[in-house]
């Protein structure tokens, strides 16, 4: 997970789609191998999720770009309502719905054994389904420091009943726009 200003949010984006449109092999992607999966944007802050070997190659990837991040974080599981047998999030938003990422100070949650990963996602999923159709958990991605959830709902205040109910933090909260990405320069680096 990196999160970054807007600025270099948008340059990290720019040099992706650049670089999948055109067979330059000396990008930062084709040289580093790291591909952008999903963006999370606000007028401040951009949450990035990449498919990456290894932490010092994102580091070099980023170098390359002249961006320094606020946050570089491993995550080493991606949670969902689907682990605990849920369902899935909708593909589209619900009638009314905003996204919102979620930050969760949990030291050493994405270490935990599967049994207990999901055990979580059950426990949250309940407090969803408690709450109706006002909020929707979609995903959560699992660092040592903690979690980044991906939320939907009509009312952001359903954010903080649901962690009230839960027991854990929910601060801050950052209404998103989110965008999928479909890019894979692991193969043209190696």
């Amino acid at each position: 997970m990196v999160s970054v200003d807007a600025a270099a949010g948008k340059t990290i984006r720019d040099s992706q789609l650049a670089a999948s449109a055109s067979l330059n092999k000396d990008s930062p992607e084709r040289s580093h191998g790291e591909s952008l999966l999903e963006e999370f944007r606000s007028d401040d802050v951009w949450f990035l999720t990449f498919s990456a070997a290894t932490q010092p190659a994102m580091e070099a990837y980023l170098a390359a770009l002249d961006v320094v991040p606020d946050t570089l974080l491993e995550f080493f599981f991606v949670n969902s309502p689907v682990v605990a047998g849920g369902p899935k999030a909708g593909d589209t938003l619900r009638e009314g719905h905003k996204v919102y990422m979620i930050q969760r100070d949990l030291p050493g949650v994405g270490l935990l054994p599967h049994e207990e990963l999901v055990k979580i996602s059950r426990g949250s999923q309940a407090i969803v389904e408690k709450l109706g159709d006002g909020v929707e958990w979609d995903h959560s991605y699992l660092t040592a420091e903690g979690t980044y959830c991906v939320y939907r709902t009509s009312d952001p205040a359903l954010i903080q009943e649901h962690a009230k109910l839960a027991g854990i933090p929910a601060d801050p909260v950052t209404e998103v726009e989110q965008a999928i990405h479909f890019l894979d320069f692991a193969q043209v680096a190696q």
